[in-house]
């Protein structure tokens, strides 16, 4: 069942609260600028916050109801990376590692179907951003691998989340395997 969209006060710069799977730490800004042309980039440019976003609309600025969603997940998430591919915009083209994951998908329904929130897109397609490039130029990067030895296929594990509020404040939330951590 589909919780009724409840629109909250936001006193943020931000519309939504997002959830997201941070890699910043993969260090990934210095491969994708070797990898996409300058020439290619739009405004908007190479992503610099690295990260798979799991459900972005969310109209509450409540990690305790996005916790909850998290416990039914007991282990945590894991991810294989594919390929580079693109998704074409009206006016430019987005640069992505495709992402495949039953775990994200499960999180990201659980989240959509318990949590308030506005969807855009009819179907989740998870995925890391690389740059935004101008219409046309994206087809010239798919299927090219951007890290040295990259291998499609390699599976990756997150045993936690980002809760991003309105003002664009993380906080840290766990999956049930991982809580005696955080203390």
């Amino acid at each position: 069942m589909i919780r009724p969209f409840t629109k909250q006060a936001k006193d943020g710069p931000f519309d939504y609260c997002t959830v997201l799977l941070d890699l910043r730490d993969w260090g990934l800004v210095p491969y994708i600028a070797d990898f996409i042309d300058p020439r290619d980039l739009t405004d908007s440019g190479i992503e610099t916050d690295t990260h798979i976003t799991v459900i972005y609309g969310i109209t509450e600025n409540d990690p305790d109801a996005v916790q909850a969603c998290l416990d039914s997940i007991p282990v945590g998430v894991f991810f294989t990376v594919g390929n580079t591919t693109i998704f074409q915009e009206d006016d430019y083209d987005v640069v992505v590692l495709e992402i495949d994951s039953p775990e994200l998908e499960a999180l990201h329904q659980a989240i959509r179907e318990t949590v308030p929130n506005e969807q855009t897109y009819d179907t989740y397609v998870p995925h890391i951003t690389l740059a935004y490039v101008k219409r046309g130029m994206g087809m010239k990067y798919a299927g090219e691998p951007i890290l040295p030895g990259q291998v499609s296929g390699e599976v990756f594990a997150r045993d936690t989340v980002m809760f991003s509020d309105f003002d664009g404040n993380m906080t840290k939330l766990s999956f049930p395997s991982n809580k005696d951590k955080m203390l």
